[in-house]
């Protein structure tokens, strides 16, 4: 192999390796500062993007954002609005390389395109979704007894609900608290519940789901507790023991 041979061979192997140039990320800042403004003027989001690196591979430049770029709802079509966009900032020393792929961490920016919800009734189509487990010979974990069945709907789906946080005691005040601070005239204990009780887990019943929630979800301050155990003979039990009882309600 001549020695011209050689030199191609080696600049050609050169240009296929990534490397890091000195001061490329830098060198993008004010395209970085740009974007964030068309971004917000598109996705009425503030926020402000972060450049982590750029990749040199032959004439191609890929972009590696921070977690920032994650923080913006993308929806189908915007990777093709952002890459153009993010084209026609190159600094004037950058004109002559093409964009490679964009990432934010190591996540492809087309793969974070999401699709518009609608109104209609059908569910989105999304690479994200699984396939229905309640096929063939699927049991459900739980189920309510005599309960109508909503197949097209969520019936034996099993949703769990955290609606917020509670009261805790604090010891150094010797009184029980909220666990979340007082902001804005409310409390993230009682916003959330607010809404989660009374609207969104009934309306999940009503389409046939069964909700598990670890919380209390009566927030009645009135309770009652009633011991239902049929009676029992209990001759020779201590007197405190209860030797016979019967279990009735009347009234509301």
């Amino acid at each position: 192999m001549g020695r011209r041979a050689l030199l191609s061979l080696v600049l050609f192997l050169f240009l296929l390796v990534p490397v890091q140039a000195k001061g490329i990320k830098d060198d993008f800042k004010e395209a970085c500062d740009s974007l964030s403004v068309l971004l917000r003027e598109r996705t009425s989001v503030e926020n402000e993007l972060k450049l982590q690196a750029v990749m040199k591979r032959g004439y191609e430049l890929d972009f590696y954002f921070t977690e920032s770029l994650g923080d913006y709802p993308l929806r189908p079509g915007d990777s093709k609005w952002f890459r153009s966009a993010l084209k026609a900032l190159f600094p004037p020393a950058y004109r002559q390389y093409r964009i490679g792929e964009i990432y934010t961490k190591r996540q492809k920016m087309t793969e974070m395109e999401l699709p518009v919800s609608e109104n209609g009734g059908h569910p989105t189509s999304a690479r994200f979704r699984v396939k229905d487990p309640r096929s063939g010979d699927y049991v459900p974990f739980v189920h309510e007894v005599g309960a109508d069945r909503y197949d097209k709907g969520l019936s034996d789906r099993i949703i769990a609900l955290w609606p917020s946080h509670g009261l805790y005691y604090d010891m150094p005040r010797q009184e029980w608290i909220w666990q979340r601070p007082r902001l804005f005239q409310s409390v993230e204990d009682l916003l959330s519940p607010s809404f989660v009780l009374p609207y969104l887990t009934p309306m999940l019943e009503r389409a046939g789901a069964y909700v598990v929630m670890p919380k209390e979800r009566d927030l009645s301050a009135v309770e009652v507790v009633v011991d239902n155990d049929p009676s029992f003979d209990r001759s020779g039990a201590a007197p405190e023991v209860r030797g016979t009882g019967k279990y009735s309600e009347k009234g509301a």
